[in-house]
């Protein structure tokens, strides 16, 4: 018996909260480390946004150069 969706389901339902959690819940100390996570939270959405497009177009590339292994 396979314990895989089992595993993914805590994950998911469990861990993946939590460190968001625990992500969302720390305090900068500093002007610089601000700085540092509003701006890696501003392009976060942008960047999660493109990831699956430019993932399908590259697949395609690889589909159609025939360089997928």
């Amino acid at each position: 018996m396979s314990l895989n969706g089992i595993f993914e389901a805590v994950c998911i339902i469990g861990v993946f909260p939590i460190i968001v959690w625990l992500g969302a819940s720390g305090a900068t100390t500093d002007n610089t480390s601000r700085r540092i996570c509003r701006f890696l939270g501003d392009i976060s959405f942008p960047l999660y946004i493109v990831h699956y497009p430019l993932m399908y177009a590259f697949y395609m590339w690889l589909i159609k150069t025939e360089l997928n292994g």
